[in-house]
């Protein structure tokens, strides 16, 4: 499909051809051949509807014995932006994610480039450049608002400011036609995200270890979640996961979002041990105790839990609980004094929580 780039130089119009290519949802524009301008105006219409959404200037300003100085600019129009860096607008290498992590400047006349000559105490010339396009190709982040809707997009430039000449080229841009999609400098093409996780070791081991978990697919952005909820500063490719819980990984790319399938990672008293209860995980508080205790562990799972209370010489005294406990953590309390009557002497006593696979004994201690 070809379009027409809408450009303005000094007086007059120039119309380029130009080549669209729509992939997937990255709609590509190469301005083929290459237009260098070493003055004028340059309008960009990024997504082809026939408004004109950014502007960069070639101009030259001022004079006098040491030369002229010359400014190449650009200037967001219709509320639109450039990615900023250190108070210019930023030059991107090819791979720069562009998204609302930019920081971004809708200022108008904001310098790419710029020459400025001056004259010394002796009369000796100097001249000094600001902006970040130097010499050579370089991607600048691009923001696009059509109404309330944002698309994120970028173009490929060359500045070059010698002393006597300026030249601004333009080669190439594209935009992600999904909003507020992000999208890759220098990427014209996508496919949809795919991702699974990969484990560097056991996922069920004992409390103080852990495994590094390892999102394996395509795509840029990742954010980490447990239980399904996002976990802070956990974006990279990697998570090291310490605690019990179901670990899935959010990947993104220019085509769209997709969530891992989950990976569960147990903390149990050793390896090997699965939906279990730890002996590290079953708190008795307060003990000793004079009338009532309250009895908490954490299950990976919901399962049937029985909870009894022995003496010394293995007779039962007491079933708190034999029923299913839901996945969390859980407690129940024990009161020695109980409302029939039967009230339990000072002593030491044995506390069994048992499950399918966990059958753990600890001391009770009864201080009347």
């Amino acid at each position: 499909m070809k379009k027409n780039l809408l450009n303005r130089l000094l007086a007059f119009n120039i119309s380029i051809l130009s080549f669209c290519i729509a992939n997937a949802q990255i709609v590509y524009t190469d301005v083929d051949p290459d237009e260098t301008y070493t003055s004028g105006t340059l309008y960009i219409d990024l997504n082809n509807d026939g408004i004109n959404d950014f502007k960069i200037t070639n101009t030259t300003a001022g004079g006098g014995r040491c030369g002229s100085n010359k400014f190449v600019k650009i200037t967001p129009l219709n509320s639109n932006s450039v990615s900023k860096s250190a108070g210019y607008p930023a030059k991107h290498n090819s791979d720069f994610i562009i998204n609302e992590t930019c920081v971004w400047n809708g200022a108008p006349n904001q310098v790419l480039r710029s020459n400025h000559w001056y004259t010394g105490i002796f009369g000796e010339c100097y001249n000094s450049y600001s902006g970040h396009w130097g010499f050579g190709d370089g991607y600048i982040g691009l923001k696009l608002n059509v109404g309330d809707t944002i698309y994120y997009a970028w173009a490929r430039l060359n500045v070059s400011l010698g002393i006597t000449s300026s030249t601004v080229t333009i080669k190439d841009y594209a935009y992600n036609s999904i909003p507020n999609q992000p999208i890759l400098t220098g990427e014209t093409s996508c496919t949809s995200p795919t991702v699974s996780i990969s484990a560097d070791g056991p996922t069920s081991f004992c409390d103080g270890d852990s495994v590094i978990l390892t999102a394996v697919g395509s795509g840029y952005l990742y954010q980490w979640k447990k239980n399904g909820i996002d976990i802070a500063g956990a974006q990279g490719s990697t998570y090291i996961a310490k605690t019990t819980g179901n670990y899935k990984c959010k990947v993104t790319n220019s085509c769209g979002s997709i969530i891992s399938a989950n990976t569960k990672v147990k903390i149990v008293c050793r390896q090997g041990i699965a939906n279990s209860i730890s002996e590290n995980n079953i708190n008795i508080s307060p003990n000793p105790f004079s009338n009532s205790t309250t009895i908490s562990f954490g299950l990976e799972e919901s399962q049937n839990v029985a909870i009894k209370i022995y003496d010394l010489n293995g007779r039962l005294i007491k079933t708190l609980a034999d029923r299913i406990f839901n996945e969390s953590e859980n407690a129940i309390t024990w009161n020695a004094d109980d409302e029939s009557g039967n009230n339990v002497s000072g002593g030491i006593y044995l506390l069994n929580i048992k499950s399918a696979e966990f059958n753990q004994s600890q001391k009770l201690i009864i201080s009347k």
